[in-house]
């Protein structure tokens, strides 16, 4: 997939980018930038919903615990493809 991440075939970093043209060089810039912002925010979401759960714990939401293991239980079956609801 990136260039130097292990993925994909053919040649790997900077070798494999001196390949490219400059038009090429400047997308793989904005994808890999893409590709940064959207982990930060996945990181912050993943931080913000730590957080909603620790803090739904420590006051005693059992109900609103529950329904974040549900979501999670139902994300995971989802990914793996099963039907365990």
């Amino acid at each position: 997939m990136g260039f130097g991440t292990g993925h994909g075939g053919g040649a790997k970093g900077p070798l494999a980018l001196a390949a490219l043209s400059a038009r090429q060089r400047a997308a793989v810039a904005d994808l890999m930038r893409v590709r940064a912002l959207a982990a930060a925010q996945a990181d912050a979401t993943q931080a913000a919903r730590t957080h909603e759960f620790l803090s739904a714990a420590s006051r005693g939401d059992a109900t609103r615990v529950r329904e974040m293991l549900m979501q999670v239980k139902t994300l995971l079956c989802t990914i793996i493809l099963l039907d365990c609801l």
